[in-house]
């Protein structure tokens, strides 16, 4: 009875010290996100891998307001892709050496310029992901690797986003 009295007022402490620290208004630090009113030039070299990368970035900000290669009039980031590959590996050999498990690394190599930073800065960005292989399924594995390589593009523009906002610090 006496550790359930605890407990309850141990919940209710926790609840109370909670609800005091919201409503004085207190919160975490956010990262500033200017990516509604951003003027963005991006400069790239034509691939299917960076035009895919370009589609998914429109998601993110306005498209009417990326430039590509070519400069806007005071940009607020300016983002070069420097280098942007995807190589797939085998990553377990199975009975009569046929590939079990693949890997997919993805490398993308970009120069970043915005307001708060002097001159441009170039940042590497790195994932990979191993997923199973079976050649009997081929348009399975199709599929899987575009949302792997969907899922790799998005990752860069969320650490694109973070590294060029105000808040960031190297």
């Amino acid at each position: 009875m006496k550790s359930t009295l605890n407990n309850f007022f141990s919940i209710m402490l926790g609840a109370t010290f909670i609800l005091s620290v919201v409503s004085c208004g207190y919160k975490l630090r956010e990262i500033q996100d200017y990516s509604e009113n951003v003027t963005l030039s991006i400069f790239f070299s034509d691939s299917s891998l960076n035009n895919n990368f370009i589609d998914l970035l429109k998601r993110s900000y306005n498209p009417s307001n990326i430039y590509l290669n070519k400069s806007a009039d005071n940009p607020d980031l300016i983002l070069r892709i420097i280098d942007h590959s995807i190589n797939r590996y085998s990553a377990a050999i199975g009975s009569g050496a046929r590939t079990k498990e693949a890997r997919l690394e993805y490398l993308l190599v970009v120069g970043l310029k915005n307001s708060y930073m002097n001159e441009e800065r170039v940042y590497e960005i790195k994932k990979t992901k191993n997923y199973s292989f079976d050649e009997s399924n081929i348009l399975a594995l199709e599929e899987e690797e575009k949302q792997i390589t969907n899922n790799f593009i998005i990752y860069s523009i969320k650490k694109i986003r973070l590294i060029s906002s105000k808040n960031f610090k190297e």
